[in-house]
């Protein structure tokens, strides 16, 4: 590996986007699950999409990860309930 290349990896926004590479591809599978015990979520999550694309300058990076972060949220939110 060149050296530009080390030292990337070494400065912050490096550090910051392995942190990042690992978290999106998780976040991802666990939409999978989520949408697989909630397939009606789909529909909210394309409606999502489809407003954060024409109305915010957004990506239609899909609802995959829309969904792995849905999950988090509402896991996050069971366990402050009990």
């Amino acid at each position: 590996m060149s050296n530009e290349v080390v030292d990337l990896f070494k400065a912050p926004v490096g550090l910051i986007a392995i942190v990042i590479g690992i978290l999106v591809p998780w976040v991802a599978g666990q939409g999978i699950f989520f949408m697989k015990e909630s397939p009606e979520i789909t529909t909210a999550l394309v409606v999502g999409t489809i407003i954060g694309v024409c109305f915010f300058r957004g990506l239609p990076v899909g609802p995959l990860i829309a969904g792995g972060m849905v999950a988090i949220i509402v896991s996050l939110m069971d366990s402050f309930k009990h």
